[in-house]
């Protein structure tokens, strides 16, 4: 019965809108057309009157106290960051293996099925070894998974073979298995308890 943040709950769907139609524009129209820039104001005024107006609630959406904390933000950007290139991954894979390569979809299905079982077991495995391994070296590990499928990925050809490609996806999948729960335990390492779901 507590109450609900309506306001909070629109300014945020205001500034998402915002946010995201950003790229579109860019992607469609090009940065030179400046067909983006109403977007950047929209999702930046919307983002200050969400502040000011989170500040004022008695159960914000979002607690700007929490969310200045660098136990929040310093983690979030770094699941943002490396969820960019995960979503690119996934997404430019079929593209690429199916009209570049000119292979079936099956094996884009079974690539991308080793990257979510990689992630699956190596999630489960980094939630036991966070008890013997500080957040730091785990985040070491898990990111240095995931770069080295990046990296591997750039160097990819119209020749590469399917076992390259699936080591490489496979990499970023373990990586993001393995950074996933350390982050989160991050986040929430310093959340009030009467705050969580």
């Amino acid at each position: 019965r507590r109450s609900f943040d309506f306001l909070g709950v629109v300014f945020v769907l205001i500034a998402l809108i915002g946010l995201l139609t950003i790229p579109t524009f860019i992607s469609t129209q090009g940065i030179a057309s400046g067909t983006w820039i109403p977007s950047l104001v929209v999702f930046l005024v919307s983002l200050f009157i969400l502040i000011m107006v989170e500040k004022r609630q008695k159960q914000p959406l979002i607690d700007i106290e929490y969310a200045s904390h660098r136990n929040f933000w310093a983690p979030s950007l770094i699941a943002v960051l490396l969820g960019v290139g995960y979503s690119g991954c996934m997404y430019l894979l079929t593209f690429f293996i199916q009209t570049i390569q000119g292979k079936p979809g099956t094996l884009v299905g079974l690539i991308q099925s080793t990257t979510f079982l990689g992630t699956a077991v190596a999630a489960i495995y980094a939630g036991r070894w966070m008890k013997k391994y500080t957040a730091r070296q785990m985040l070491a590990v898990g990111v240095g998974l995931f770069m080295a499928g990046i990296i591997m990925l750039t160097m990819v050809n119209q020749s590469t073979s399917s076992i390259y490609i699936f080591i490489a996806m496979a990499l970023i999948g373990i990586g993001c298995g393995v950074y996933g729960p350390v982050l989160k335990a991050i986040i929430v390492s310093k959340s009030a308890p009467s705050r969580m779901n």
